[in-house]
């Protein structure tokens, strides 16, 4: 699951930077944003493939693989034999690299764009109600993909045959796909209207210095001056911090929507669907309502680029004050068996300990 989840990252952050250093002009960006509209379609629909080129899911036998020695197969036809579908796992990075390639424009770009065109004093406001966007769209996609988990996985297959224990069954697989090709139709509808909006920045945008520089002066220079830039950059304290803190809040985001389900899941004993419902319950009034009460703040203080740097340091650390987290320690889980020193017993989930962590 790891491994899948990080094709994301790896394809946008490979190609971010050249791609905000190559595309400078308003009219450039625009057409980078519907161009990765359409990359986050052909992603997405690329994620999906699967479940239409495998057979019928087969939730009642294990694979089992035999080589015989006095017959002709050689060890690589054996060795392919056993990886049954594992090579799947490359179409799932594919389409997880082109969908992270396609989010570049929207992340970077989208940003710059929004905050150029709002009104005076409303740029903050404008940009909560894009992260606030951003927040709604993993929790809409947890709660939706809850329903869809309730769903057999080979529904529109003839022949499937669901397990008779339903979704509560632990043979059960629910309908993943289903999602992907729903919002890639979305992705591909709105790639021409992006490509319509103007070329020009309103008379009263707000450019930042690298948004006028890349309008005056929208060549680039080479690879040579991009290394310069970069190591430019690396002399200004402010986006170094805020680079690492930026870094620090994706993992622990990035860790919380892929992990999330499957940590309900086991550690509460509940099932896939619900527990996909109750993560998008979580996240809908942290990750949204957050957003949104940073704008307003911005836009009511009205608050600079220093009183925002502000606004976030102590955010960070009330957040930081009011959620410690001390697990509890299991063994053979958390850690080792042999760590254990007399007189703290070991502790067993389910045995000494319930799955809440208290003593049984």
């Amino acid at each position: 699951m790891g491994t899948v989840s990080i094709g994301y990252d790896i394809g946008n952050g490979a190609l971010g930077l050249l791609v905000t250093y190559w595309i400078r002009t308003r009219r450039a960006k625009v057409k980078a944003l519907s161009l990765g509209a359409l990359l986050l379609w052909a992603g997405a629909m690329i994620f999906a493939l699967p479940h239409f080129t495998v057979g019928l899911y087969n939730y009642g036998a294990s694979v089992r693989t035999t080589c015989h020695h006095g017959n002709n197969d050689t060890r690589s036809t054996c060795e392919e034999e056993e990886t049954g579908l594992s090579n799947y796992m490359f179409v799932f990075l594919t389409g997880q690299i082109l969908q992270g390639i396609g989010a570049i424009p929207l992340h970077t770009f989208g940003s710059d764009l929004l905050e150029a065109s709002a009104p005076p004093n409303s740029g903050g406001l404008y940009l909560g109600l894009k992260d606030a966007a951003g927040a709604l769209g993993p929790a809409v996609g947890y709660l939706l993909n809850g329903k869809l988990l309730n769903t057999y996985v080979d529904f529109n297959k003839p022949g499937a045959v669901p397990p008779d224990g339903g979704p509560s069954d632990s043979r059960w697989l629910g309908a993943w796909w289903l999602g992907f090709p729903m919002f890639a139709t979305i992705a591909l509808l709105i790639s021409p209207w992006l490509a319509g909006l103007p070329g020009k920045y309103p008379d009263n945008a707000t450019l930042s210095t690298e948004s006028k520089k890349g309008e005056e002066d929208p060549e680039n220079k080479g690879l040579v001056n991009f290394f310069k830039e970069m190591a430019s950059m690396f002399k200004i304290p402010t986006l170094l911090f805020l680079t690492s803190a930026s870094c620090g809040i994706a993992m622990s985001f990035n860790g919380l929507i892929t992990f999330a389900v499957k940590y309900v899941e086991n550690q509460f004993a509940q099932p896939a669907g619900w527990s996909a419902i109750l993560s998008g319950i979580v996240l809908i009034p942290g990750g949204m309502g957050g957003s949104l009460l940073g704008g307003f703040m911005m836009r009511r203080l009205r608050v600079g680029i220093s009183g925002a740097l502000k606004l976030a340091i102590t955010g960070s650390i009330v957040m930081g004050q009011v959620h410690p987290y001390n697990p509890p320690t299991f063994s053979g889980l958390t850690m080792n068996r042999n760590m254990y020193t007399p007189p703290n017993p070991p502790t067993f989930p389910g045995l000494t300990m319930n799955r809440t962590g208290t003593p049984s």
